[in-house]
């Protein structure tokens, strides 16, 4: 798979997790919340964070998923973990998170 290609369930296990999770608000707006998400993963600039780990890491909850009362939360805490990266850049020979 190729980390621009998103698998076509993803969207469709995003929709799936929030409803679960008790998500309220209309199928269109957690959808678009869901694909802005997978323009984050999507980003070319990504060598870790990427789709594949998106994808590894949501195979390994439904693995898990018995193990816990909230396997939703936790496929949602999955999708958020790693969307935002920040840069570090040095200041006064700290490294800084941006």
């Amino acid at each position: 798979m190729s980390v621009n290609d998103a698998p076509q369930w993803l969207i469709a296990a995003w929709n799936r997790s929030c409803i679960g999770a008790g998500a309220t608000a209309p199928h269109d707006v957690i959808e678009k919340v869901g694909e802005g998400l997978l323009a984050r993963w999507r980003d070319p600039h990504r060598h870790f964070h990427n789709l594949r780990h998106l994808t590894d890491v949501l195979a390994r909850v439904d693995e898990l998923s018995e193990e816990t009362h909230e396997p939703d939360l936790v496929r949602l805490a999955a999708w958020y973990h790693g969307a935002v990266l920040a840069a570090a850049v040095r200041v006064g020979g700290a490294l800084v998170g941006v």
